[in-house]
């Protein structure tokens, strides 16, 4: 076991992993603060060649990159087809009396007693091993959690298309001292205000939010409307978003970066709105799954809701880049 590792219960399994790992090397940084400094809100809607239905999603891309890089933190990746060379990383970092944060599909994972469909980077920290089992910590759990070698070696290599694991093992190197609160906020909240109102594709920010409230009418078209009802309802409103599409986390980022920026409080307060329209729409899609007979009407609802929320993120983004100048 690594030695004096403390694992907190979180919302989401990104933030919660790095918390883990950032407070056995010294950094006590929130769950909402790490999310916010990995400009991990965002949004995107999916939908490629081979796949039977969109997604949708509110969290960014790179959120684990982006916090170590506004903290001045060295993060990096190491990736492998071998399962072999995947365990032996793995072991030498517990060995060395380094906690592994890693990837793993959370199929394969043994410790949940419920059905759990394919996700491959839903992310873990390993505090230690013996002979049969590895103890894990992961956010849905307020202890550390055990599962067999072989269950965590599947998981980790598992080729699922969704966001397939790779046996990525993550790697940091944490300087003497990490950046200036204050100026890491403001760089991440940058950031976050570009991807949302610059996005390279329509699928993206809020450009992808309209694309969502255009596209949802054609969803009846689908097969399994409830079955994906009910889905895009957990990527929305449950499965480590913390609620609201992940905007909860966001708001309780930027009531808390209030302390270096307090004007922040302002648009935490309308962060908090959005997220509760959020919700509104998550179940309103919920409700449209169980009843085909008002589906159409239930759909036309939530399109009308979504575009009014485009709008609102539209406006609260362009006024945090404002503040921001």
């Amino acid at each position: 076991m690594v030695p004096g590792f403390v694992h907190r219960k979180g919302k989401h399994c990104a933030t919660t992993a790095l918390s883990d790992v950032f407070r056995y090397h010294g950094l006590d940084i929130s769950e909402p603060m790490l999310f916010g400094l990995g400009s991990g809100i965002g949004f995107v809607y999916w939908k490629s060649k081979g796949m039977l239905f969109p997604f949708v999603g509110g969290r960014a891309k790179d959120l684990e990159k982006s916090a170590c890089e506004n903290l001045g933190i060295k993060m990096t990746v190491n990736r492998t087809e071998s399962r072999a060379s995947a365990w032996n990383a793995l072991r030498n970092s517990i060995d060395a009396k380094e906690p592994a944060m890693l990837y793993a599909d959370m199929f394969y994972l043994e410790y949940f007693d419920q059905f759990i469909g394919h996700f491959g980077q839903h992310c873990v920290v390993v505090a230690g091993y013996d002979d049969k089992y590895a103890y894990v910590a992961d956010n849905n759990f307020d202890d550390l959690v055990h599962c067999s070698l072989a269950s965590l070696a599947e998981a980790r290599a598992s080729k699922c298309k969704f966001m397939a694991p790779e046996n990525a093992l993550f790697k940091f190197k944490f300087p003497e001292k990490t950046k200036q609160m204050k100026d890491a906020v403001r760089g991440a909240i940058r950031k976050t205000c570009g991807d949302m109102l610059s996005p390279p594709i329509k699928n993206l920010g809020v450009r992808g939010i309209r694309t969502f409230a255009e596209k949802l009418p054609e969803w009846m078209e689908y097969k399994d409307f409830g079955y994906n009802m009910r889905l895009t309802h957990i990527y929305l409103e449950k499965d480590g978003t913390g609620g609201s599409a992940f905007r909860n986390l966001y708001t309780s980022f930027l009531m808390e970066a209030s302390q270096y920026l307090p004007e922040l409080k302002i648009f935490a307060n309308g962060m908090a709105g959005i997220a509760r329209r959020w919700t509104e729409v998550a179940n309103m899609l919920l409700i449209a799954g169980r009843d085909m007979s008002q589906a159409k009407a239930i759909l036309e609802g939530a399109q009308s809701k979504l575009f009014e929320l485009a709008d609102a993120e539209q406006e609260i983004f362009t006024g945090l880049k404002g503040l921001l100048k």
